[in-house]
C-alpha cells in the first residue's frame, strides 16, 4: 500500500524527491501534477480536469471512431488558416516520407510533429507548435524557410509505417518533432532542444542551412 512503501522509505532512510513533503502526492510532468491534501487519494493530484488518468506519452493508443470524429472537429474549429499541414495516415507517407515535392507545395523540407491528443506535454506544446507554423510564413523567417513545408501527425489515428522506421523515423513518445530532407538526398534530424519559439526557428533555420549548404557542394 501507499503507507507501507512510505514506511519503508522512512525506516531505510532512502532519499526521495523533496516534492513529496511539498504536498505532491504522486509526481509526473509539470501540466499534469498538482499539490493534494494529506488524506486525498495518491493519483488525485495527476489530470486534473483532464478526464484521464495516464499521459498517453508511452502509451500511443489509437483513438476510437467517435474520439476521431471529436478531434477532426475540434481541428476543423480551431486550426483555421494556421500554415501547416494537418496530415492522416496516407498524406504521412506522400508529404513526409516521400520525394516528390507536389504534396508539400514544391517545398523539398518538411518539420513534422508528431503528437498525440491525450498527452499533456503535447496539447501544451500546440500554441507553440501553431506560433511556429505562422512565424515560418512571415519575415524574417519566410525568406530563408520559404523551402519548409510544417505539418503534424496525430499519433491516435495510426501506426507510423514500416516505411518510416526504415528512414529512422521513431516515435517512442509525444511529442516527437523532426526536419526531414529529401533534396539533395534524404535526411532527417530529430529536435531534442528547448520547446520554444525561438529556439524551434532557430533551429530549423539551421536545418535549412545545412541543407543548402550540402546542394551547394554537390
Amino acid at each position: 500500500s501507499y503507507e507501507q512503501v512510505w514506511e519503508y522509505i522512512r525506516n531505510n532512510r532512502i532519499p526521495y524527491n523533496p516534492l513529496y513533503d511539498q504536498g505532491y502526492k504522486s509526481l509526473g510532468d509539470v501540466s499534469t501534477t498538482s499539490k493534494v491534501d494529506p488524506d486525498a487519494p495518491e493519483r488525485s493530484g495527476r489530470f486534473q480536469g483532464l478526464n484521464q488518468t495516464e499521459c498517453g506519452m508511452h502509451n500511443l493508443q489509437l483513438l476510437s471512431p467517435d474520439e476521431l470524429k471529436e478531434e477532426e472537429s475540434s481541428i476543423r474549429e480551431n486550426n483555421v488558416n494556421q500554415g501547416f499541414i494537418e496530415l492522416s495516415p496516407a498524406s504521412l507517407k506522400t508529404v513526409v516520407l516521400e520525394r516528390n515535392s507536389d504534396h508539400r507545395g514544391g517545398k523539398d523540407n518538411v518539420f513534422v510533429v508528431f503528437y498525440h491528443p491525450k498527452c499533456g506535454h503535447c496539447r501544451k506544446f500546440e500554441p507553440t507548435f501553431f506560433e511556429v507554423a505562422k512565424k515560418v510564413r512571415e519575415p524574417p523567417h519566410s525568406e530563408a524557410l520559404q523551402n519548409l513545408a510544417v505539418a503534424r501527425y496525430n499519433m491516435g489515428r495510426g501506426r507510423l509505417p514500416s516505411q518510416a522506421r526504415d528512414l529512422g523515423i521513431k516515435v517512442p513518445g509525444t511529442p516527437s518533432l523532426y526536419f526531414v530532407q529529401h533534396e539533395p538526398s534524404f535526411r532527417r534530424s530529430k529536435y531534442d532542444g528547448r520547446r520554444s519559439t525561438k529556439d524551434l526557428l532557430r533551429w530549423l533555420e539551421m536545418e535549412v542551412t545545412n541543407t543548402n549548404t550540402t546542394s551547394d557542394s554537390s
